[in-house]
């Protein structure tokens, strides 16, 4: 999967709500002292900067920000947003529309107008925000960064020879606007593409009756025990990214080709004006366009909502413009993520420790690494559960710790190794998205030309799960058998377990799934295949629906609530291990709920075939 560095910058205030970096008229001096109408959010700030070396930026460099803006009623939102998924609620199943999110939710014109107007005064080219109002976006240079937000930008350079740009200083806001955070301030945060294997041996290398290298659609067909008849009719999918996608329609019609399937199409919305021009990304989004279309072969298309580049202040905008999408696709995948917020910085001994001292002295503001992405995001995943959404989100390829950045040593990421640090990817982690682990699976060979049937799944060992540490577990998860770990800052709170659900990873080396590209055949892999696939039967349960089922969590759990109803939804992962956890009957920290049996879980959620 695509994955970042940890972001924080959640601000635990005592007496000022929530505020964060909007643009400020006359915060033009980076040394600028922060009026009586402002302040400066002193943790939004990469940790440790210091000790690295470094010049001024050029002043002509371009930047992407984005500037969130805190909701005016969250807890009714949240509250709703559980209504909905609640038999016997007066709210459940009533979803709303977006015109109806933005009416009763949405931010202030107002405060939206004063953020607009402070980064325009600056020179920054602003996008215009949508009905929301919750999520700014601008680009613009450094200089007019440093003016907008009242900061320092320099180049640093770190000690594996990463150059960066960051600022110094947190950004000065105006109270008032009550904005959360800012997004962009340093290019070191972004999402990066983790190192595989490619293997290109058919599933048909058979030994001792286990066949090893690649699945295809069929044979996880099989495995899944996905019904003929329900193909995802009716239902449309997205995919988070960025870059340019000229190359992907036709490598997904080669795959589609090579396993005779319908041809699916694929609509492009450039959220940013342009996808840009980089091209790096397509191995990851032949991933999730390959597996979604072939788990999902009679749905109604594919919409890829894609940035200009990977850098948070490019990506977020793919977030919004997905969930805000008022006629766009219900159902969405991110292969992507990052640490999750770590709003106490001395808990951690060793590598973290060492560097992750970044307080805001004088408040009682606790903030971990210097972007906010979590907090920018989670509103804007809330906004599209009360509009019926879903978002699959993968766990990471770290095995039980997230993908860890750390200064100075940068650049541990998210390769297929544990970082050590036992915090849970995000989106992932989000209570407003569904999260998706990964499984080795083999066939057995099927005979006279047919698909085979499974013959060993186990945990992958370096599929993200665990528990967050500072999130609390959403009501969907309350009395799960196996879900017990409490938050690390309130020890009587059980927090969020991740993931939710498994499906096919693979294991790098000898299993995968058969995607092509533009050197043919390869194989894909990590938990970037298994959100999509994912995605794909979920669409075969919604197209069975005949209507918006909504978010899907929830309805998950509840078919998994009896043991009648488990045993016919869900394979359960009882053999293997991430690091940290391993698999158990039932539950658990590595595969979640398990591996799904769609035709059963259409039965039990539906109750028809």
């Amino acid at each position: 999967m695509r994955s970042n560095a940890p972001r924080g910058a959640l601000l635990v205030l005592s007496a000022c709500t929530l505020i964060g970096a909007a643009g400020v008229a006359g915060a033009a001096s980076p040394s600028a002292v922060p009026a009586p109408s402002t302040v400066r959010i002193a943790g939004n700030v990469l940790p440790n900067l210091s000790k690295l070396s470094s010049r001024a930026a050029d002043p002509s460099t371009m930047m992407s920000v984005g500037v969130s803006l805190a909701h005016p009623h969250a807890a009714a939102e949240q509250a709703l947003a559980t209504a909905l998924s609640t038999p016997g609620s007066a709210d459940y199943g009533r979803f709303l529309t977006y015109d109806q999110v933005v009416s009763r939710f949405g931010v202030p014109t107002a405060r939206t107008s004063h953020v607009v107007a402070a980064l325009r005064k600056a020179g920054l080219t602003v996008t215009a925000p949508d009905a929301m109002g919750d999520y700014v976006a601008a680009t613009g240079t450094v200089a007019q960064v440093q003016k907008a937000f009242g900061v320092t930008e320099r180049l640093f350079v770190a000690r594996n020879g990463t150059r960066f740009l960051a600022n110094t200083t947190g950004p000065v806001v105006n109270v008032a606007d009550q904005v959360t955070t800012v997004v962009g301030l340093n290019t070191l945060q972004h999402y990066t593409l983790p190192k595989r294997t490619a293997n290109k041996t058919a599933q048909d290398a058979c030994f001792g009756g286990a066949c090893i290298g690649n699945t295809s659609p069929q044979d996880l067909w099989s495995v899944y025990e996905q019904p003929s008849a329900r193909a995802g009719q009716g239902v449309t999918m997205a995919v988070i990214g960025e870059g340019d996608p000229k190359n992907l329609q036709g490598y997904l019609t080669k795959q589609e080709d090579h396993f005779k399937l319908p041809h699916t199409k694929l609509t492009v919305k450039c959220v940013q004006g342009s996808c840009g021009k980089e091209t790096d990304g397509d191995g990851e989004w032949q991933i999730d366009t390959q597996a979604s279309a072939g788990m999902a072969p009679k749905s109604s298309g594919e919409t890829l909502y894609f940035a200009k580049s990977i850098l948070d202040g490019d990506l977020n905008n793919s977030f919004v413009a997905w969930a805000h999408d008022a006629k766009g696709p219900k159902l969405a995948s991110a292969s992507l993520g990052e640490c999750e917020s770590s709003p106490l910085n001395s808990v951690f001994t060793g590598p973290l420790g060492s560097v992750n001292g970044n307080t805001a002295s004088g408040t009682t503001a606790i903030v971990a690494f210097g972007n906010g992405e979590q907090s920018a995001i989670d509103p804007v995943l809330r906004s599209a559960v009360l509009q019926g959404k879903t978002l699959f989100a993968s766990t990471g390829d770290t095995g039980s710790s997230c993908p860890l950045f750390y200064l100075p040593l940068v650049g541990a990421g998210n390769g297929v190794l544990n970082q050590g640090l036992p915090e849970q990817n995000y989106p992932a982690v989000s209570v407003s998205a569904v999260a998706v682990g990964g499984t080795v699976t083999y066939t057995n060979e099927g005979g006279d030309g047919q698909p085979g049937t499974r013959f060993a799944e186990y945990s992958w060992p370096f599929g993200g799960g665990g528990a967050s540490l500072w999130t609390p577990a959403p009501t969907w998860q309350n009395g799960v058998s196996g879900i017990n770990q409490p938050c690390l800052t309130a020890p009587t709170t059980i927090c969020r377990a991740v993931p939710d659900i498994a499906s096919q990873s693979g294991d790098v080396v000898s299993n995968g799934y058969a995607v092509y590209g533009a050197g043919g055949a390869t194989s894909g892999g990590g938990t970037s295949l298994s959100s999509p696939l994912w995605m794909g039967m979920w669409a075969r349960v919604q197209g069975a629906a005949g209507k918006n089922l909504g978010f899907a969590a929830p309805l998950l759990y509840k078919a998994a609530s009896t043991p009648t109803g488990y045993a016919a939804s869900f394979h359960d992962i009882t053999t293997g291990s991430n690091g940290i956890h391993v698999a158990t009957p039932g539950w658990d920290y590595t595969t979640g709920l398990g591996t799904p049996r769609v035709g059963g879980l259409i039965k039990t959620l539906l109750h028809h075939s």
